[in-house]
């Protein structure tokens, strides 16, 4: 079984907007006051993780959620990198 690019590509939308976006930075903001909660919003590999993992976790396939999981983790921090070098000289 395989899990379309749309699913992958949605999981990293999502976690892009969750690290980066102006609209969530309250949010973060609130989640930074806890300790573990602080490091964990502001990781694009670690909610890319659990998004991906999230996005097809209807499946019974273990293999099947850890490849998705690693495979938005990847990307969204490649993106992340990328997004945040244009962030910084643009904004």
């Amino acid at each position: 079984m395989q899990v379309d690019a749309d699913v992958i590509t949605s999981a990293v939308g999502i976690t892009i907007i969750i690290n980066l976006s102006y609209a969530l930075s309250g949010f973060r903001k609130l989640l930074s006051k806890s300790k573990v909660l602080g490091k964990f919003i502001k990781c694009p590999m670690c909610v890319g993780f659990w998004i991906g993992g999230l996005s097809v976790l209807n499946t019974k396939d273990i293999q099947l959620i850890i490849q998705t999981a690693a495979t938005v983790s990847l990307i969204s921090y490649t993106w992340y990198l990328l997004m945040r070098y244009f962030i910084d000289k643009y904004d």
